[in-house]
């Protein structure tokens, strides 16, 4: 009698064994992703997306500044028909050009970031969305997110502003600063706040700049550092200079300017470091507007002048 329990209880616990617990460590996800809803004034749906280490060893993943678009997640935006939403024309660049940092998460550890998804996708009319995002890490299977029903109370209005890049010096030896200045004018009847997020170096966060080459080709971030994490792997470090991050807003008032920009030296992000021309183009967010752009500027790197010997 006593073996017979004995097999019953060994095959119920096989029977019921958790499928979980049959998983290999490489099926197993080491993260989830919750997304939800932190605002939705007028044209603007801003959305948090909170990513949770679920396993024991430590993960490395991607952190963007609030309101950058993390790149290595895929995003699933419909409408209530269930169309699937178009990207925002200047979104790709965006991802090009915006390269958020990684991190380090030890297990247990939450990371929290805001995302404006209507600065990415086109949301061309007033009604209800969805929205639910993904992530798969190398050799492991994709995580999602739930989905999260939003709603838009208006169509996107037309700028408010517009947005001037200046070159301090257009033609600039190799190896010296590429410094801007970017003035924004408020061209609406009404007083307009520009978001100015903090600094990084000389640099306001808030402004996003499309950095090209002579081909046209987008200019790679500025070169970056790696440390070596105790397992072996190495960890990149940020890419950007630190600086403070006194965030706020900047007031202008209907047919007045404001320098948002001051002397900022964008190769303190791009690396300008072969001779030749390149382009440059800033853009800004403010909130209840689309995107706008600047005017585009061309800048030359020319070969640095040989100083001359004095004769013995």
């Amino acid at each position: 009698m006593f073996v017979k329990v004995l097999a019953f209880a060994f095959l119920v616990s096989v029977s019921f064994e958790s499928p979980i617990a049959a998983q290999t460590d490489s099926e197993r996800p080491t993260f989830s992703l919750t997304v939800t809803q932190k605002a939705a004034v007028g044209s603007d749906i801003v959305i948090g997306i909170n990513i949770t280490n679920i396993s024991e060893e430590p993960i490395v993943t991607t952190y963007g500044r609030p309101g950058d678009l993390p790149e290595d997640y895929e995003y699933d935006v419909r409408d209530e028909r269930g169309i699937a939403l178009e990207e925002q024309p200047d979104a790709r660049h965006i991802y090009e050009t915006t390269k958020p940092e990684q991190v380090l998460m030890k297990p247990g550890q939450s990371m929290d970031t805001t995302v404006e998804i209507t600065d990415y996708f086109l949301f061309d009319h007033s009604g209800k969305y969805t929205v639910r995002i993904s992530r798969k890490e190398p050799g492991r299977p994709k995580v999602d997110s739930n989905t999260l029903a939003v709603s838009l109370i208006e169509a996107p209005q037309g700028p408010k502003f517009t947005l001037n890049i200046n070159a301090v010096n257009p033609v600039i030896p190799l190896g010296s600063d590429v410094v801007v200045d970017v003035l924004a004018t408020n061209i609406s009847e009404k007083p307009i706040w520009i978001p100015i997020l903090g600094w990084h170096g000389t640099l306001i966060d808030s402004i996003r700049y499309d950095v090209r080459d002579e081909k046209g080709a987008p200019v790679a971030s500025y070169v970056q550092r790696y440390a070596k994490l105790p397992n072996g792997k190495t960890f990149p470090l940020p890419t950007r200079l630190p600086g403070s991050y006194n965030g706020g807003s900047t007031k202008i008032m209907p047919g007045k300017s404001d320098e948002i920009q001051y002397e900022g030296r964008i190769n303190e992000v791009y690396s300008f470091d072969h001779l030749g021309k390149y382009t440059v183009q800033a853009s800004i967010k403010a909130p209840g507007m689309p995107v706008v752009h600047s005017n585009t500027i061309t800048i030359s790197v020319v070969a640095p002048l040989r100083k001359k010997h004095a004769r013995k």
